[in-house]
């Protein structure tokens, strides 16, 4: 997070009092150390920060919300894309398996030929066999 120096003065209508300068690095370091929970409960007790803190407070904080909002959507589109790979390898492994279906229908039709014609030549067989065990 890159710090920026902020002149609210001319924003709020109030002027900068004479004293030591705000180090917005410094500040924020200290907001980083406190943590985002307890820093949104220290600005809701209005008399922690000060006119010169509370708006580097707000901006810290949006600013928080900000990188949370921007982790949350890169994590969408990672499992976007996880999910997308996923579904391609599953769509290859449909195909692969419906061509193997298809040649296995091939081989089958192939395999019934084979019997049918092979049922012809049996019965063709008892049928001679009938016939000469009639005539004789």
């Amino acid at each position: 997070m890159t710090a920026e120096i902020i002149d609210f003065g001319e924003h709020t209508g109030r002027t900068r009092q004479p004293g030591p300068q705000l180090d917005p690095v410094e500040f924020y370091a200290e907001l980083e150390k406190i943590g985002e929970d307890e820093v949104q409960t220290r600005l809701a007790l209005a008399h922690v920060y000060g006119p010169d803190k509370v708006p580097l407070v707000v901006v810290w904080l949006r600013r928080k919300d900000q990188d949370r909002n921007e982790a949350s959507n890169r994590e969408q589109i990672e499992i976007a894309r996880k999910a997308a790979s996923a579904a391609s390898k599953a769509a290859r492994a449909a195909e692969s398996s419906a061509d193997s279906a298809r040649a296995t229908a091939r081989e089958a039709r192939k395999a019934n030929k084979i019997a049918t014609k092979a049922m012809i030549i049996a019965i063709g067989s008892m049928i001679v066999v009938i016939i000469n065990a009639l005539l004789d």
